[in-house]
């Protein structure tokens, strides 16, 4: 007899980290994987999406005098593909992006040795990692090549940015992402006058996108990037063929902006989501994203 096809199909599987913002609960029951960054605060370290809700973790960071992040335990890591790489035929990694952590390169050299687990270097954040897990699973289940999944993420990828607005650039002059001296002196500068400067992350680099008067300046400015980067020529086409996500913080005012500048503009917001607490670190926990990418259910595979 003929054995069942889908009993002799190659499996894929995946494996996220803190940059997803869920908690682990919920990404386990998924299936995924999942390596929790390290936030240290005050000497108290806490593991992202375990040890408390993201909204605590942030309120945690606010107050405290001394923060940082560091990556995942190296032992947990090592158990995770270990396990992972055993289940599945092929696994890859979605990590946070290395242009804002070393994690990413660290944890490919930590793995080297586990031929079908693979890094896949990117520029996504919260839900976008579910949408395009669910996608890729269905590219990879027609033609079980690795090729085929590759060439569909460089597509996504390509269509994927993401801007941030830091409302407090304290954290960015004091979290180790702004290196040059009249850089920090220029953000001092601007922290004094009330502007606020915003960056983009694409393809795994990270620039400046532009500089407001007022937080609400930028996100209006924002909103209109957005809807450029993928030439949308009206609305019904950006919400209709592409999906945006919103990673903020637990400055009230500043989420109350982004969604009275949302209905004002008719622009609707797909998901919502807390920022991860190693990304907090660095850009402050008033912090929040926006980001776009295509609506993959309506890709043909």
């Amino acid at each position: 007899m003929f054995k069942d096809w889908r009993s002799i199909m190659k499996k894929i599987g995946f494996i996220v980290d803190g940059f997803i913002s869920e908690p682990q609960e919920l990404i386990l029951k998924k299936g995924y994987g999942y390596f929790p960054f390290l936030t240290d605060i005050d000497g108290v370290v806490y593991k992202d999406g375990i040890d408390l809700d993201q909204e605590d973790l942030l309120h945690k960071l606010d107050q405290g005098k001394s923060v940082k992040s560091s990556m995942p335990n190296v032992k947990a890591v090592l158990d995770t593909v270990d396990k992972m790489t055993k289940e599945y035929d092929e696994v890859i990694y979605f990590p946070i992006g290395s242009s804002l952590s070393s994690s990413c390169n660290n944890i490919a050299t930590i793995c080297k040795e586990y031929k079908n687990f693979h890094v896949y270097d990117n520029c996504w954040v919260g839900d976008q990692y579910n949408e395009i897990i669910n996608h890729i699973k269905k590219v990879y289940e027609k033609y079980q090549t690795l090729d085929k999944v590759f060439e569909e993420l460089e597509w996504i990828k390509n269509n994927s940015i993401i801007y941030v607005l830091p409302i407090k650039l304290n954290y960015l002059i004091e979290g180790g992402r702004v290196n040059n001296s009249f850089k920090k002196f220029v953000l001092k500068t601007m922290s004094k006058l009330r502007i606020y400067p915003y960056v983009k992350f694409i393809k795994q680099h990270v620039s400046t996108a532009g500089i407001a008067r007022g937080v609400k300046g930028a996100i209006i400015q924002i909103f209109k990037k957005l809807g450029a980067f993928v030439k949308a020529k009206d609305l019904k086409t950006l919400t209709e063929n592409f999906k945006i996500d919103w990673i903020h913080g637990i400055d009230e005012e500043v989420n109350k902006t982004v969604r009275k500048v949302s209905k004002e503009k008719n622009i609707k917001i797909d998901t919502e989501r807390w920022t991860s607490s190693a990304i907090a670190v660095h850009t402050g926990p008033e912090a929040f994203s926006l980001s776009i990418m295509p609506r993959l259910e309506k890709r043909e595979i």
